[in-house]
């Protein structure tokens, strides 16, 4: 019998530096210039 595996993608761990980014985004209002998908899931509007 054949067993399907499925995967979930685990929830990234963020540094110091992106949460200073993602705080100060949210205080100053501003869009946020990232690559890959650390802020996608945030609340920040990417720029």
């Amino acid at each position: 019998m054949d067993q399907i595996v499925v995967h979930r993608e685990q929830p990234r761990k963020i540094s110091l530096t992106d949460c200073f980014a993602y705080a100060l985004a949210r205080d100053c209002a501003c869009r946020l210039l990232y690559v890959g998908h650390d802020f996608s899931l945030t609340d920040v509007e990417g720029a």
